[in-house]
């Protein structure tokens, strides 16, 4: 493998890792599905975004689910597209049983879903 081979694949790689990661940051922003001290901001060009906090030390529960989503991409979706064995994620978010709440701006109802597919080559 050449060298401009392998920096084509990191690149890559990266690039789906940053946009896998800011796209679950901002639904999940969104959607309030994770506490506001989950979330970090930043810019990006014009843009603001609220990225979940991938400084565990930085979050106080390390029992909570935004926690537990940077770990599972952090431990094991980011090292699989670093690899090339990832072929698809799917992040499914829906209601609790049971919550008969309302509001259209909380966790969303079973279907929406962000999927993606990828395989380095």
């Amino acid at each position: 493998m050449n060298s401009d081979s392998h920096l084509g694949r990191q690149q890559s790689a990266a690039l789906v890792r940053n946009v896998l990661f800011a796209s679950i940051s901002m639904i999940s922003k969104r959607r309030n599905v994770f506490t506001e001290d989950s979330f970090e901001q930043t810019r990006f060009a014009d843009a603001r975004l609220y990225l979940l906090k991938d400084d565990l030390a930085k979050v106080d529960d390390y029992c909570n689910d935004s926690v537990r989503i940077v770990h599972w991409l952090d431990k094991v979706v980011f090292p699989s597209i670093q690899t090339g064995t990832l072929q698809e994620i799917v992040f499914n978010l829906h209601r609790e049983e049971g919550d008969s709440s309302s509001d259209n701006s909380g966790v969303v109802d079973n279907g929406d879903q962000l999927g993606s597919s990828g395989k380095s080559h």
